[in-house]
């Protein structure tokens, strides 16, 4: 008996011995950060985030009628009644379905509508999401705190220039990058790989990254200078979803070019040397495990040069940032950009009909639409370029995720 009582003296110290090893436990499980990922643009969302502008508005109403039907369209509007009453009343008039439409008024909206830019990358761990948001040019543009506090996520502050067009994430650990634009936009870094890939990983949490080298002419900056004769590009720099995208964590499209297609062309053959040469780095890489990818070579859009108007010499040209890579995944959608209305040739409707049927092989439950994109290639983007994701957490709530999944037959 006096054992006994002696050994109850010890079991308050041993439950908080114990209380403590579990705290201890739930602490190092909840403040570890080493199984979040940047996750990928093929992923499950809850939302697909939308900046309304005038210039963009046909575009950003056919996405956002296409995209409606099965799912939410959030989309950040200016501080008005009067434009509230216009965005409803173009996405309604192509089909829209307003009753999916989250309209977000905010009177420091940002003055241009490339979202994929400077929204937040998603780091996600089962059922937690976290957000990093990185430098961007304008520093009053604040949709990432915005969007921190509307959905109480924590929020990580980066001292590191990066763009959302410029980045490729496979959701598990790998990530694909364009050195030229690395390098251009990250000066204090003194160009340094090394250091720059330090800071990606550090950032985005990634186990490996690949390097290409250069994205597509088109797509430079026109003080580059011209890409032939008198041509010039309207590009942002070497963005890698003007060329290379993951479709799952395996699957890499990437944009190619025929010797027939080249022709004379000095742009079209420079942008064939680059692709090939981005070609062999994907097929001799491995993603995070050392597994190989399957790369899925896709047709190269056609180029479209317009004059430049330009005030200093009449005799100058730009060429559009035209591309079939720059596509935004949905969860019920695939929406590309399409060509036919600009170039009506036998060529561009075969190569359209190959790319339907390639997306509906790797993506049999999701319509295959295309949209122009006109406004858009002319300043140097796309669909892509325009719109953001907000992942889908596993554990579906009300809250979290509104809308109940139509499936969709297959083709």
């Amino acid at each position: 008996m006096n054992l006994f009582y002696r050994l109850r003296r010890f079991v308050p110290a041993v439950v908080l011995a114990f209380a403590a090893v579990v705290f201890l436990f739930l602490i190092i499980k909840f403040c570890d950060d080493s199984d979040f990922y940047a996750t990928a643009d093929f992923d499950t969302v809850e939302t697909i985030y939308l900046v309304w502008n005038d210039e963009d508005s046909s575009v950003i109403a056919d996405i956002a009628a296409k995209i409606s039907p099965f799912e939410s369209i959030t989309i950040f509007s200016g501080n008005t009644t009067d434009e509230e009453i216009k965005i409803k009343s173009q996405i309604s008039s192509r089909g829209g379905k307003i009753e999916n439409l989250n309209l977000i008024p905010m009177a420091n909206k940002p003055g241009n509508s490339w979202i994929r830019d400077y929204s937040p990358v998603y780091l996600k761990n089962k059922n937690r999401l976290k957000m990093v948001k990185t430098l961007y040019w304008d520093p009053r543009v604040n949709i990432s705190e915005f969007l921190a506090q509307q959905d109480k996520l924590p929020i990580v502050r980066s001292n590191f220039y990066s763009l959302g067009g410029t980045r490729e994430f496979n959701g598990k650990g790998t990530g694909i990058f364009v050195f030229s634009h690395e390098k251009s936009v990250n000066k204090d870094l003194k160009g340094s790989k090394k250091e720059i890939e330090k800071q990606l990983k550090k950032q985005f949490n990634l186990k490996k990254i690949i390097w290409l080298n250069k994205g597509i002419p088109q797509d430079e900056l026109p003080d580059y200078g011209p890409i032939d004769d008198n041509i010039f590009p309207t590009g942002s720099n070497h963005h890698i979803d003007e060329f290379c995208r993951f479709i799952s964590p395996g699957k890499i499209m990437i944009s190619y070019l025929t010797d027939s297609e080249i022709g004379n062309s000095k742009i079209l053959a420079e942008a064939q040397k680059r692709l090939q040469e981005n070609y062999w780095i994907l097929k001799n890489a491995g993603d995070q495990d050392g597994k190989p990818f399957e790369i899925i070579p896709m047709p190269y859009a056609p180029i479209v040069i317009r004059p430049f108007n330009s005030s200093a010499d009449t005799n100058d040209y730009r060429t559009e940032v035209t591309s079939y890579m720059n596509f935004l995944i949905t969860n019920h959608t695939v929406i590309i950009p399409g060509y036919q209305d600009i170039d009506t040739t036998l060529t561009t409707r075969k190569k359209e009909e190959f790319i339907a049927r390639t997306f509906q092989k790797h993506f049999p439950e999701k319509e295959i639409i295309f949209i122009n994109t006109g406004s858009l290639n002319a300043r140097g983007g796309g669909i892509h370029c325009i719109t953001a994701s907000k992942p889908l957490m596993k554990k579906k709530t009300p809250k979290s995720f509104k809308l109940k999944f139509k499936r969709k037959r297959k083709a």
